[in-house]
């Protein structure tokens, strides 16, 4: 992680960096952060204490690296109070998704999440504690289809905007 961020950054873009690891207080000295993109590197581990204090942040890409459940301390993201968007797809949550998802559910500010789904799972119903929650964005294998009991969970949510992305949505 940087080490010659000053107090007034904002934004951190640090995409396509080969990053391994996201280390404890990677970003301590910018409690100001609102937007933090970590997509298209190389992570498996996110370390406990490594979004400490961003209590403004505002938007996270994960997206795109080879985190997996295991990658993700219990209350990873607890303190980030602020969080609206949260990407996290084109990742391998599949080894324990339902612990992510419950991870995920934590984040109760969440307007707009993007995760991968495989036929094997379905939306958990802790899901239901993001009552913010208007955009969802599910990343499938190309051309998977979905069928309405994957979803069922969802009904508690009020979803403005549903986008599956690579897979195609089956009402069967």
């Amino acid at each position: 992680m940087p080490i010659f961020l000053q107090n007034s950054t904002i934004d951190i873009y640090l995409q396509g960096n080969f990053l391994r690891v996201v280390p404890v207080w990677s970003f301590q000295k910018t409690r100001k952060i609102k937007r933090v993109d970590l997509s298209e590197n190389l992570l498996t581990a996110i370390e406990m204490g490594a979004f400490e204090g961003l209590v403004e942040l505002t938007d996270l890409n994960l997206g795109s690296n080879r985190l997996t459940s295991k990658s993700l301390p219990e209350n990873i993201f607890q303190g980030l109070v602020s969080l609206q968007k949260l990407d996290t797809s084109t990742n391998y949550f599949y080894d324990n998704y339902p612990y992510f998802q419950s991870e995920i559910s934590k984040v109760r500010s969440l307007v707009k999440l993007q995760i991968d789904l495989d036929r094997r799972h379905q939306i958990d119903k802790s899901l239901c504690n993001l009552l913010k929650l208007q955009d969802l964005g599910i990343f499938a294998p190309f051309g998977q289809i979905f069928s309405d009991n994957l979803f069922q969970n969802l009904k508690c949510l009020k979803i403005e905007n549903f986008i599956t992305l690579r897979g195609e949505f089956s009402r069967t």
